[in-house]
């Protein structure tokens, strides 16, 4: 989807509860990611836009399956997901706020 090259794929013939991501998310740098690869934790950094917070970060599979989903208390900048039990490969990162993502990044799982 978009420009960035974001694909899901269903056995279903559609994605079921993946909120549309709008135009332009692939510039909104405000979620930071870290490290990249990692093999046990990410520490997942947000940045406020207009004292305004996320209510979930969910990691998404290249299949479009939910794998995670964190809740994100007010003033809460950072936190932190076990990415331990994953498989290797790449998953997207969203930030979600009245069911809209509002920010998105790439993960990628290393052994």
């Amino acid at each position: 989807m978009g420009s960035g090259g974001i694909i899901f794929k269903t056995y279903t013939g559609g994605i079921v509860d993946v909120p549309e991501f709008p135009v332009g998310i692939e510039c909104n740098n405000q979620l930071l990611c870290y490290p990249v690869p990692s093999s046990y934790l990410i520490n997942v950094k947000v940045d406020y836009e207009n004292q305004t917070y996320p209510e979930k970060i969910i990691v998404y599979d290249t299949y479009g399956r939910q794998i995670s989903n964190e809740e994100i208390l007010p003033n809460q900048k950072s936190i932190q997901i076990n990415i331990s039990g994953l498989k290797v490969g790449i998953y997207l990162v969203p930030t979600i706020t009245d069911s809209q993502i509002i920010r998105s990044a790439k993960i990628i799982k290393s052994n």
